[in-house]
């Protein structure tokens, strides 16, 4: 079973990983990895809550593969 979100998002946060979700009524999820000062690296789109986790699970992943989130999986 895969993490919840907000083991997700605590295990980012330990690991000084930024990202931004926002949402809007009837059109899903937006994921943001990254942060506008030092650009986004990417974003994706889900349209279930439920979904949160295991998408940004792997942005981050992808993306961070040498940081502590990444090798303390």
């Amino acid at each position: 079973m895969g993490r919840t979100l907000e083991e997700v998002l605590g295990r980012m946060y330990a690991s000084e990983i930024n990202v931004t979700i926002s949402c809007f009524w009837d059109a899903g999820w937006s994921i943001s990895l990254g942060d506008s000062p030092n650009d986004f690296l990417e974003t994706a789109y889900v349209d279930k809550a439920e979904k949160l986790a295991g998408i940004l699970d792997a942005l981050i992943v992808k993306h961070y593969p040498e940081s502590v989130y990444t090798k303390t999986r």
